[in-house]
């Protein structure tokens, strides 16, 4: 038996396009590789090192969530129980050594509590408080805010914030609601624009129901309920607040392919290193191919990700997975698995997440394997007779580390620079950002941010035959079908309805071009003040 470790030995080279021909797009050529992008003179001084533990990150982007995202509100379904144990309980202990002459030892680490400690647990233990232990931080960061108002406005008009929910009721209701829409002071005093829209009420309503489970240990009466709703209305109108269809935009695949390539192409958008403008496309990649939201993608670490070489029976040549572990998803539906193959025979690989991921992986030399250190050697590798999988394992001392990080300014005797910090997590804020300024650049009317994303892998999922309902609430994280169509359906028809309605062929093509984001570039739009117009507003 060969002692070489398998993925050194022999086999076939798999089809691979060349490096001149990274990224070629229908109709033009980019001549950009991700190897020019990452090797940026500042990355080849300070990535020399494999870690940057003695560097102080200076992170001077905010860690607070946007209140945008509409998913923080399905938090409140009933987690799963765990599955039981396959372990037999009534199996004796076999692997306990029968010539133990002391049997006492197995018992030297039991602990011993007096009756009166387990009674005191029992009496102490605030069964009101169990449910917010499953809610993510954002979301009790959402509910915390409306406990905020709650208390403030039962100061305002002078009663127990504690007896107003035992006696809740209509018209206290509405009053708090019109005050609420009366707001426009928040921390410190500082302006804010306040409630504006219905919708924002209606979003407000349903925390406080959440609030009142957390702090009651029960839910609000269902008469109580259903008045909140007929008051939320009311109050909208009696505030006059905007009732008119917010703007809302779906990025399908076409709208990312343009929307990656003014990424790699534009310098109007700078970047410390290449390797943030390589992830800020990768992250885009997995949104829409995951549906994951933003918050869940820049958790990801690198023991989340596993990369195997699957045998093809269609092809002699096997086929690279990515297999991505979403942990830090909705817990209701537990964490879900990503299957990703390579995309090969392809006009562009623009979208291909393989191709940015790896040029990662490669730069920082993740491969546990230490003849892994570049695409010819990976793709000179083949699946063992016999087997249908050769895995590729990643170093161990990069399992921690965030696939999504920081890069941090450095400060040495002999020069300046920056460097990775992958110990540090990309904020979901600075994603946003990003995204929107790259969509600017792009010339979009809409605003890019990431749930654009995951509206178009919603629809996506939704409109394919192969996609069950179950499964695409599994993709989503959704506890039913009817979230989908009531926050994920875009309102606009993208379908020949006119043609349909004649019983001829509908055009697809141009109804789904009429409907994207694409159709809305316009590179003469402006997006900055002249010299004037900030002359006249400093």
């Amino acid at each position: 038996i060969s002692t070489q470790p398998s993925w050194q030995r022999s086999s076939l080279p798999l089809y691979r396009n060349p490096p001149s021909a990274l990224f070629n797009t229908v109709g033009s050529r980019l001549d950009i590789s991700i190897c020019h992008l990452l090797a940026s003179p500042k990355l080849r001084r300070t990535m020399h090192r494999s870690r940057h533990e003695d560097c102080l990150p200076l992170d001077d982007e905010s860690d607070n969530t946007s209140d945008s995202d509409r998913d923080s509100l399905s938090d409140s379904s009933d987690d799963e129980a765990d599955t039981a144990s396959d372990t037999d309980l009534d199996k004796p202990l076999e692997e306990v050594d029968s010539n133990t002459d002391d049997d006492d030892d197995l018992f030297d680490d039991e602990v011993r509590h007096p009756p009166e400690y387990y009674i005191a647990a029992s009496a102490n233990l605030d069964v009101g408080r169990l449910r917010q232990k499953r809610y993510r931080p954002k979301t009790r960061g959402h509910l915390d805010w409306v406990k905020e108002h709650y208390d403030q406005y039962c100061t305002y008009i002078r009663e127990d914030p504690v007896q107003c929910f035992q006696k809740v009721s209509a018209k206290f209701l509405y009053g708090f609601l019109c005050w609420v829409c009366d707001q426009r002071r928040g921390k410190g005093g500082r302006r804010r624009p306040g409630i504006k829209h219905t919708s924002s009420l209606e979003t407000f309503w349903k925390w406080y129901l959440m609030v009142y489970r957390r702090e009651t240990g029960k839910k609000i009466d269902d008469m109580v309920q259903v008045h909140g709703q007929d008051l939320v209305k009311v109050a909208a109108k009696e505030k006059e607040l905007d009732d008119t269809k917010r703007e809302s935009a779906t990025m399908y695949v076409e709208d990312l392919a343009e929307y990656a390539r003014v990424l790699l192409a534009t310098r109007e958008m700078t970047f410390k290193l290449g390797w943030l403008r390589i992830q800020l496309i990768l992250f885009c990649q997995l949104a829409g191919i995951t549906g994951n939201r933003p918050e869940a993608l820049v958790q990801l670490r690198y023991r989340h990700l596993k990369l195997t070489l699957i045998r093809d029976h269609t092809h002699s040549r096997p086929r690279l997975f990515i297999e991505l572990t979403a942990e830090f998803t909705k817990g209701f539906l537990g964490m879900k698995d990503a299957y990703i193959p390579e995309i090969i025979y392809d006009p562009t690989l623009v979208l291909s997440p393989h191709t940015f991921l790896l040029g990662m992986l490669f730069k920082v030399q993740a491969f546990k394997s230490p003849s892994i250190i570049s695409p010819e050697k990976l793709y000179s590798l083949n699946v063992l007779d016999g087997m249908n999988e050769q895995q590729l394992p990643l170093k161990d001392e990069l399992s921690d580390d965030f696939i999504f990080c920081q890069v941090v300014d450095t400060a040495c005797e002999t020069a300046c620079g920056v460097a990775l910090a992958r110990q540090l997590q990309l904020s979901s804020d600075s994603v946003r950002y990003r995204m929107k300024i790259g969509g600017q650049l792009t010339g979009f009317a809409q605003v890019t941010k990431p749930y654009v994303l995951r509206d178009g892998a919603a629809k996506a999922l939704n409109e394919s035959p192969d996609v069950s309902d179950s499964m695409q609430n599994l993709i989503l994280q959704h506890s039913s079908i009817e979230t989908s169509l009531k926050h994920y359906l875009d309102r606009n028809i993208n379908v020949d309805v006119q043609n349909i309605y004649r019983g001829q062929a509908p055009q697809r093509d141009l109804m789904r071009f009429a409907c994207s984001m694409r159709r809305s570039i316009d590179p003469r739009r402006p997006r900055k003040l002249t010299t004037e117009q900030s002359a006249s507003v400093n």
